[in-house]
């Protein structure tokens, strides 16, 4: 394990590049890196099949870190919460690395952020498996996806990404949720993205192909607040199970989207609703000014 920890000498700014760190156990958190006191750059590294009886299998960051440069957080496992990294302050995860195939017991399989900010710019969250939120949890801090995907994750809610606790979660800037033959999947609700208690915004960005048993297979509300669930000129394509479901009497946002046909949601060929969901001004093509300019390369086929 590789800990950064407050004075004794620790440097305040900690670079790791082109390093592995691999097979890590550890009592408590952290397994491959502990961050606690200072700044951790993680640049062109593997962080891979560590363990922890707590809190982050791979990372546990208590400051800012970054993990950059094509980095790999992989195969790494946590009993409790964040398989992946834990964070609790600054965390950037971004320049094409990916954060895949870890494993929580309760929450987080890939990253889960506790009153944090943590951005993924550029980056992949793939085939992480939690109890809830299988590629990102999110609780009562900020979580912000920025041409980025959320592919291939599991969990019982929130397959991709579970968001509550007063959590702000955006998803922008031409991100995917889900994609072609790797949605992401939830044995409950929400297959892509699940609201309870929080607020999600998603602009301009795809949710495809994302799978729930119940209900919401792209995305799911369970908060009852207006407007705590908006998908605006976006696409909302090939989600199972009523691929946009609000189960809570306030009204949610799903404006100016693409739905899979012209015609719109709940018609042939096109995506579902379910709940109080203001639908209005659905694209009838998949890309189409709508009071704004949506550009999303999308081929449908």
């Amino acid at each position: 394990m590789f800990h950064v920890c407050p004075g004794g000498g620790c440097a305040n700014t900690v670079t790791l590049s082109g390093v592995t760190i691999r097979n890590g156990s550890v009592t408590g958190s952290g397994g491959g890196i502990f961050n606690v006191a200072g700044t951790t750059i993680v640049k062109g590294s593997i962080i891979s099949a560590n363990t922890v009886t707590d809190y982050g299998g791979g990372i546990y960051n208590f400051d800012t870190l970054y993990v950059l440069n094509g980095s790999t957080v992989s195969d790494n496992t946590a009993t409790i919460y964040g398989g992946g990294i834990y964070n609790k302050a600054t965390l950037n995860v971004q320049n094409g690395s990916t954060v895949s195939a870890n494993t929580a017991t309760l929450h987080g399989g890939g990253i889960n952020n506790k009153n944090g900010t943590a951005t993924v710019k550029g980056s992949t969250v793939s085939a992480n498996t939690a109890d809830v939120g299988g590629g990102i949890y999110n609780e009562t801090g900020t979580a912000t996806m920025k041409c980025s995907t959320v592919s291939a994750n599991t969990a019982g809610n929130g397959g991709g990404i579970y968001n509550w606790g007063e959590g702000t979660l955006n998803v922008q800037n031409d991100s995917t949720i889900g994609g072609a033959g790797v949605g992401n999947t939830a044995y409950n609700d929400g297959g892509g993205i699940y609201t309870y208690d929080g607020t999600t915004t998603v602009t301009s960005s795809r949710i495809l192909n994302n799978t729930a048993t119940t209900n919401g297979g792209g995305v799911f509300n369970n908060w009852d607040s207006a407007g705590a669930t908006s998908v605006t000129g976006s696409f909302i394509v090939g989600n199972s199970a009523t691929s946009f479901f609000n189960n809570q009497p306030a009204q949610q946002i799903a404006t100016c989207n693409w739905w899979g046909a012209a015609t719109g949601p709940n018609t042939p060929g096109a995506d579902t609703v379910g709940g109080n969901v203001d639908t209005s001004g659905h694209l009838t093509e998949p890309i189409l000014d709508c009071g704004f300019y949506v550009y999303l390369p999308l081929v449908l086929k």
